[in-house]
């Protein structure tokens, strides 16, 4: 089976590692795949790849010199308006069908962009008076495109709510590496002296970017920090693969002085490194518009790692079980992450054993090889009886 993963960023956004481990798979399985980026970047964050990548310009040349057919499997990676209008032209010159794999809560992140609620940008764009970015849906051509698809492929229940009941779906959610199960339960104490952490601190660890749709939801981590202090941990936050720079919060800058460490540059190939580092791992949140929708790339490794992770009550977090394998976030607020961390700190017993189960429960639900079996048997259509 010949596929194109055709996708809207870099491969440091979570759907450029998803799509890096399921063509991977794909071909090793046999398969041919091809991932089409806007550009093409000199390296990608994972090693070499096993697959094609080309940019949009050099994909439509290959399209004309008949490198694909009119067999060929076209999965859009979002809806988003530049992967819509790649998607739309190469299925219209190959006749070929698509697929679109929705990832997040399209319509909320438009509203938080352009600070309207979404019936009314559609009214505006409707009348001419919005140009929604490349980078963003189309507020209503995006609608019209999920609907024509071949199907739908999606990360998490509630996205549900933006597929039409006539198009096929599939559920599949992001893995991990095998590097992460490997990753020892107790921490490195060598390698937090190589950083140059006192033997005496506590460490979080939070990989990924902070940006407009999640920095109210992750502030309250950081204001956790003197809290979590002020029950006698010494405590220090290690930033990395990512930055953290949108805060529109006066006082975070002092909070990261004090207590975070900044590794920003960290490739996503060293996160195994650092999470050895880690006591405790805290993914903020609450059930919203935006985490009702979505599945953290982070939380597969959190939970392989053997750490105890603290989380809401909702997206990946409503499969969990409190105090079993995980602990959940009633609230997003600083007091009641700060309690999480401390009691799990002065409770290293049952730190472990929601470690362990959490572990266990990656080990059985997050698999690269089973999502991409998933995808091969979506894009294979239904025999008639």
């Amino acid at each position: 089976m010949q596929i194109v993963f055709i996708n809207y960023g870099k491969y440091c956004v979570s759907s450029g590692v998803h799509i890096h481990f399921i063509a991977n798979v794909l071909r090793d399985m046999g398969h041919d795949c091809t991932v089409v980026l806007p550009t093409v970047e000199d390296s990608c964050y994972f090693g070499t790849p096993d697959y094609k990548i080309l940019s949009y310009e050099t994909f439509v040349e290959k399209i004309i010199a008949g490198a694909y057919s009119s067999e060929t499997i076209l999965h859009a990676w979002t809806p988003r308006e530049q992967v819509r209008t790649m998607t739309l032209m190469a299925a219209k010159a190959l006749q070929a069908r698509y697929f679109v794999h929705l990832e997040d809560n399209e319509r909320y992140l438009l509203e938080t962009q352009y600070k309207k609620p979404f019936a009314e940008l559609v009214r505006l764009t409707a009348k001419g008076e919005l140009n929604a970015s490349g980078h963003l849906c189309h507020p209503i051509l995006h609608q019209a495109f999920i609907a024509e698809a071949a199907g739908v492929s999606f990360l998490m229940d509630r996205l549900e709510e933006f597929i039409p009941p006539h198009v096929p779906r599939q559920l599949i959610w992001p893995a991990c590496e095998e590097d992460f199960f490997a990753i020892p339960q107790r921490r490195s104490m060598a390698l937090r002296r190589h950083f140059g952490i006192p033997d005496e601190a506590s460490v979080l660890v939070y990989p990924g970017n902070v940006h407009y749709a999640n920095a109210a939801t992750m502030a309250p981590l950081y204001h956790a920090l003197p809290l979590i202090e002020a029950r006698g941990h010494t405590i220090r936050l290690i930033r990395c693969a990512g930055s953290d720079h949108i805060f529109a919060d006066a006082e975070i800058p002092a909070l990261r002085e004090r207590y975070v460490m900044d590794f920003s540059n960290t490739a996503p190939t060293e996160l195994p490194t650092f999470l050895r580092m880690a006591d405790v791992l805290v993914q903020p949140g609450t059930p919203d518009a935006f985490d009702d929708y979505r599945f953290p790339s982070k939380l597969p490794l959190f939970l392989a790692s053997a750490r105890p992770v603290v989380l809401p009550r909702t997206n990946i977090g409503a499969y969990l079980t409190d105090g079993h394998n995980c602990r959940h976030l009633e609230v997003n607020t600083p007091e009641a992450i700060a309690g999480h961390v401390a009691d799990l700190l002065e409770h290293p017993g049952t730190a472990a054993h929601i470690g362990q189960n959490g572990r266990a429960f990656a080990r059985e639900h997050f698999s690269w090889r089973n999502t991409a079996q998933k995808l091969l048997d979506f894009y294979t259509p239904a025999k008639p009886e």
